[in-house]
């Protein structure tokens, strides 16, 4: 399986180069702000502590395990692959001291015998004072819309991305 970073630079760069009237114009600025402040986390077997918990709400289910752990995990967003799918998944999880994975709303990533190896996680913790007031939701993509004004807390000199991506969609009036 192709290593985490590589495929989420080589996502970037396709949406990257689809051209700036496209579809794509700025799609890769969520990957880039991941690959410039993201790092990669171990996955681990599920400590018989956490029960799973509803599928599909992995930003509702991080986050809420995250509170209830008091201060013992902490929540991160990015993306995972597994050899058992062909894609990049944009998902949450919980991390704890180590760095090491707690994911509570997929299946446990590290049985040896139901794949071909263990699961790459690469993402950003996100401090529990810049989440969202409502609910579960996503910190990276609020489902109509980048993040960007969460993105600016944690790297200011995302700007220049930015910047960039604006100039791309819009020419050069975006830079007046």
């Amino acid at each position: 399986m192709i290593d985490i970073v590589d495929w989420i630079t080589e996502d970037r760069n396709v949406w990257k180069s689809l051209g700036t009237k496209s579809m794509g114009g700025g799609a890769w600025l969520m990957q880039e702000f991941l690959l410039r402040n993201g790092k990669k986390f171990f996955s681990q077997p599920k400590p018989r502590r956490y029960k799973m918990r509803t599928p599909k709400y992995c930003f509702h289910n991080s986050r809420m395990l995250v509170k209830q752990s008091h201060g013992n995990l902490r929540y991160a967003e990015g993306y995972l692959a597994s050899p058992d799918l062909p894609l990049l998944m944009h998902h949450a999880w919980a991390v704890d001291a180590n760095d090491r994975v707690v994911d509570v709303t997929l299946q446990n990533y590290d049985d040896e015998s139901s794949r071909s190896g263990p699961a790459q996680y690469f993402g950003i913790v996100f401090p529990k004072e810049i989440w969202p007031k409502t609910g579960g939701s996503s910190m990276l993509d609020s489902g109509r819309g980048l993040r960007i004004d969460l993105w600016l807390k944690i790297d200011p000199g995302f700007e220049v991305s930015l910047s960039e991506a604006r100039k791309s969609i819009f020419g050069a009036r975006a830079s007046s």
